[in-house]
């Protein structure tokens, strides 16, 4: 019984994963973040290509997730983690907020002349750092 019992927990877990992970990438396309990511890199013919990077990337990290304290390299792969985490996190945020245009109207809020990189860095160090940490002290 309990092997059922763990079969279903296990399809119903697996299911709700695919139906979320669609439902964020369905909402970041809609929103047109990869689109914008491809434009401000300069390969915006390699449109696809991204998406299915992202994709890949976002599926390969969750198995590498779950299976983070069994692998090899110990603090050292955590930290890399980390890093790849914050920058893919750091880059979709600052398309969407580009996209919503949520910055331009902050910087006419707040009379911001200069200092547009020092809030991107700050924005992705930001993101790297709470990844590390959230993945070393889970």
């Amino acid at each position: 019984m309990t092997i059922i019992k763990y079969v279903i927990i296990t399809f119903i877990g697996l299911a709700s994963g695919i139906v979320v992970s669609s439902a964020v990438f369905a909402f970041i396309v809609a929103l047109g973040a990869v689109n914008k990511t491809a434009s401000i890199m300069g390969r915006a013919d390699r449109v696809q290509w991204l998406e299915w990077m992202v994709i890949l990337g976002a599926s390969i990290f969750n198995v590498v997730y779950l299976f983070i304290e069994s692998l090899l390299g110990g603090y050292v792969f955590i930290i890399i983690m980390g890093l790849f985490f914050g920058i893919f996190t750091g880059i979709m945020a600052m398309a969407l907020a580009e996209i919503t245009r949520v910055l331009p109207i902050l910087y006419m809020r707040v009379n911001l002349k200069k200092g547009l990189v020092y809030i991107v860095i700050a924005t992705v160090l930001g993101k790297v750092i709470g990844s590390v940490f959230g993945l070393c002290y889970k």
